[in-house]
C-alpha cells in the first residue's frame, strides 16, 4: 500500500532507488532523504550514531516514513536503532537480489 512517507536513505552510493517508490505516493525529488553518501568511517560509531539521529531528527523522521537498508551493516543497524526512537515499528526496505525490487519489513523495538 502506497502512502505520503519519505524513504530515508541508509548510505546511499549511486544505486537505482526507483523500484522502492512502489511504496510511496511521493515523487523521486520528494520522496528520498539520504542519511548518508559514499565512503563513511563506520569505526566512528558515536559520530556516526549523532549524524544519523541529527538527519532524523532535522527531517522529522515519522510513522509514515520509511529506512531503506542500503550499504554497511553498521550504518543500517544504527539507523534502525536511532529510527526506533521516533517511531515503532520502523518500516524498512530491503533490496531483493532475485525480484530486482525492494520488500517493506516492519521492525519492532521492545516496548
Amino acid at each position: 500500500m502506497k502512502r505520503d512517507g519519505r524513504i530515508f536513505v541508509t548510505n546511499y552510493s549511486g544505486y537505482d532507488l526507483e523500484s522502492a517508490l512502489d511504496y510511496t505516493t511521493l515523487n523521486e525529488d520528494e520522496a528520498f532523504v539520504n542519511i548518508t553518501e559514499g565512503k563513511v568511517n563506520i569505526f566512528a560509531t558515536e559520530q556516526l550514531k549523532y549524524q544519523i539521529r541529527e538527519v532524523l531528527e532535522e527531517e522529522g523522521f515519522c510513522e509514515d516514513d520509511m529506512l531503506l537498508i542500503s550499504g554497511s551493516a553498521v550504518i543500517s543497524s544504527l539507523a534502525i536503532v536511532e529510527g526506533l526512537r521516533y517511531v515503532d515499528p520502523v518500516e524498512v526496505l530491503i533490496y531483493n537480489h532475485i525480484t530486482g525490487a525492494y520488500a517493506k519489513r516492519e521492525l519492532r523495538g521492545e516496548g
